[in-house]
């Protein structure tokens, strides 16, 4: 080989060195983003590339470009739950971190996940990280239960380049596939999937409620268009969760089609529409169908049968709605809002008189229905947003006929009321000054 051919493949390993090294840039998490994306789409499905079949530390190559994954590999076993032949499987406290950058993120994060195997059910949290800031914050997390595998969104309003990781935050294993972004008005024409227990819940979970099956009588369970918590001692909600906006609006008619819901576990009780019929009570909604009128699907949501509980007809019919429909005037305004309602104690009085259970005694009557209502203007990191000025609306009224023919404004109460009636810690998530400065009043602006 001549001097002349030698310094020439010198020059080209050194051009394919400093190459490769610019692929490499340090966030201001401490962790190196080594490669770029490899494609259009966003789009993985873990089906390409090697497969890592051991838990230790390690990067690999998938369709998009690289991961690293600690305590998670790539499942290829009958107990992996999986679309295809592989998927992810990450071990509690594990994690999967995207090693490049996705350059437009606003839109829908779908992914399916499922436990492996017959591990206990578990949470997934998905963080984000963008270019411009380094540091990894939390986009929502999300209930995983036994069985098949669910599909799960996430909604992403950032712009400019961003990377996703998943941790499992429980201690039995996870599997993940087929992760995808949506544009954001694409996904709005998708059939809506399963959510995060956090997008409707602000400032956390109010009580000891949890995804798993021995937790009957606070049991979650986390829909597209709200979160509850189920008590089977009950046979109805302690609470519905739900966040408002002009986004959740459309033009889709109210389908008037009560079912039992079919994500209650076996064992547990399931009511049923005919549970209600001439019991004197009206099938009263928390999450309104009105409030998830954008699509079909999103209205029927509200007609399964934990998102309903026996309520008065003059009250549902009268001061509830009423609140209500203040709610969705208020998002016509730039404004949008988190609500929380339930019901709390025994014995209503509807159209045959006092009642302490109907459906056999199976589904309990509550003495009294409260909401909260947390009112932000429109914008994003809610939950930074929530001040000591931040207006909060509860209410507190009895299960009775006549409750509902008084304005909805004379039932305001402090959210410390709420607090001693229902044994519940609301905002708990928040500093406890800032928790006395929103719970200790009630709302008094007038309203029109």
């Amino acid at each position: 080989m001549s001097s002349y051919t030698l310094s020439f493949f010198i020059c080209c390993l050194l051009l394919l060195s400093c190459k490769q090294e610019s692929l490499r840039s340090q966030t201001k998490d401490g962790q190196a983003v080594l490669y770029r994306f490899d494609g259009s789409k966003l789009g993985e499905d873990f089906e390409s590339g090697p497969v890592k079949s051991a838990y230790a530390k390690g990067n690999v190559k998938l369709r998009n470009g690289h991961w690293l994954l600690e305590n998670a590999l790539i499942g290829t076993s009958d107990q992996d739950k999986k679309n295809g032949n592989r998927c992810l499987r990450v071990k509690g406290q594990g994690m999967a971190t995207m090693l490049f950058h996705y350059p437009d993120s606003t839109g829908i994060l779908y992914l399916t996940a499922a436990c492996y195997g017959n591990d206990k059910p578990g949470t997934l949290e998905l963080q984000y990280s963008q270019a411009s800031a380094g540091t990894w914050q939390t986009a929502g997390s999300a209930q995983v239960k036994s069985g098949p595998l669910q599909e799960l969104r996430f909604a992403i309003r950032k712009k400019g380049p961003i990377r996703f990781r998943l941790i499992n935050r429980g201690s039995g294993r996870l599997n993940v596939d087929d992760i995808r972004l949506t544009a954001m008005a694409a996904a709005i024409k998708e059939p809506t999937p399963a959510t995060s227990i956090t997008t409707h819940l602000i400032a956390g979970i109010p009580d000891k409620s949890s995804a798993d099956q021995n937790n009957k009588n606070h049991f979650t369970i986390s829909k597209a268009g709200y979160t509850l918590s189920y008590n089977n001692s009950t046979g109805v909600a302690n609470w519905v969760a739900w966040h408002l906006s002009p986004d959740w609006k459309g033009n889709a008619p109210r389908c008037n089609c009560f079912e039992s819901d079919s994500e209650i576990p076996s064992g547990f009780f399931r009511a049923r529409s005919s549970d209600y019929i001439g019991t004197g009570f009206d099938r009263g909604h928390m999450c309104p169908s009105e409030d998830r009128d954008r699509t079909a699907r999103d209205n029927q949501a509200t007609f399964l049968m934990t998102n309903i509980l026996p309520q008065a007809p003059g009250l549902n019919q009268g001061a509830w709605k009423d609140l209500e429909e203040y709610c969705r005037e208020l998002i016509g305004t730039n404004k949008e809002l988190y609500i929380i309602a339930g019901g709390m104690g025994k014995g209503g009085t509807g159209l045959k008189g006092a009642a302490e259970t109907i459906a056999g005694g199976k589904i309990t009557v509550p003495a009294f229905f409260w909401k909260i209502i947390v009112v932000l203007e429109q914008g994003e990191k809610d939950s930074q947003r929530i001040n000591g000025e931040t207006r909060v609306i509860a209410v507190l009224i009895p299960n009775v006929n006549d409750a509902g023919k008084k304005p909805w404004q004379v039932y305001r109460v402090p959210v410390d009321a709420v607090e001693r009636i229902t044994g519940y810690d609301f905002f708990n998530q928040l500093s406890l000054q800032l928790q006395q400065q929103l719970e200790s009043a009630p709302d008094t602006r007038t309203v029109r």
